[in-house]
């Protein structure tokens, strides 16, 4: 039942980016158009400059990113996390629950990344994170919290990210057609979407802050080094 719906969802998302990339031309001049400073109102830098643009070929997008090492790092993650909690139980430890729970965690993810670039091809959506331009902390965990709900668009301005609510909602309800009887009720999909949006928060603070991290530990290095050969 899963493999179908997930085959059947691959093929819709086809459909809808390989009709969205003859639009994508229009779409990429509009945002040629776009004022820098009407950008950076919202937190952002200049949609130009930004490698989340869209290309022209969304579905070269679609496919770059179901292979990416972040969708293979978040799988693994979701799969070790859930594992380790037993969630579900019915599924049980040892190697065929994690069996189990890795198959699920790629599939969830793959219908959850379908969704998503199919709704944000339909709705001219710039997808994934844009580090903001200020440089105070707070101003910037605000941003990395509400770029979670919030995203760019190709024709300027920000909107609410239907594409990203409507991947991670709709991706949890279709896995409960092959969660175990007891754990596959609407409350429990909501409640995993929920837990899926809350770690993308957490991502999307990380995603922020960690140039600056990396930076001062890559500094921390050097000194000590120098430090060390005196």
């Amino acid at each position: 039942m899963s493999r179908t719906v997930s085959i059947a969802l691959l093929f819709i998302s086809g459909t809808v980016l390989a009709q969205s990339s003859d639009t994508i031309t229009t779409e990429s001049a509009t945002v040629q158009s776009v004022d820098c400073d009407d950008a950076a109102k919202g937190g952002y830098s200049n949609p130009v400059d930004s490698p989340n643009v869209p290309s022209r070929d969304r579905f070269k997008d679609y496919l770059k990113d179901i292979y990416s090492p972040a969708f293979l790092m978040e799988s693994t993650v979701a799969t070790i996390r859930n594992h380790a909690r037993q969630d579900p139980e019915q599924w049980g430890g040892g190697s065929i629950g994690l069996k189990k729970r890795l198959g699920h965690a790629f599939t969830r993810r793959f219908v959850e990344r379908s969704i998503e670039h199919s709704v944000a091809a339909a709705l001219g959506e710039i997808r994934g994170y844009q580090r903001s331009n200020e440089k105070r902390f707070w101003p910037r965990a605000r941003h990395a919290i509400l770029s979670t709900f919030l995203t760019p668009r190709v024709n300027g301005g920000r909107s609410i990210a239907y594409s990203r609510l409507a991947g991670t909602v709709g991706s949890f309800f279709i896995a409960n057609t092959w969660y175990p009887t007891g754990t596959n009720g609407k409350s429990d999909a909501l409640r995993r979407s929920g837990t899926s949006l809350g770690a993308d928060v957490g991502v999307n603070v990380l995603m922020e802050f960690w140039p600056d991290i990396r930076r001062k530990i890559s500094k921390k290095r050097l000194l000590s080094r120098d430090n060390k050969s005196r």
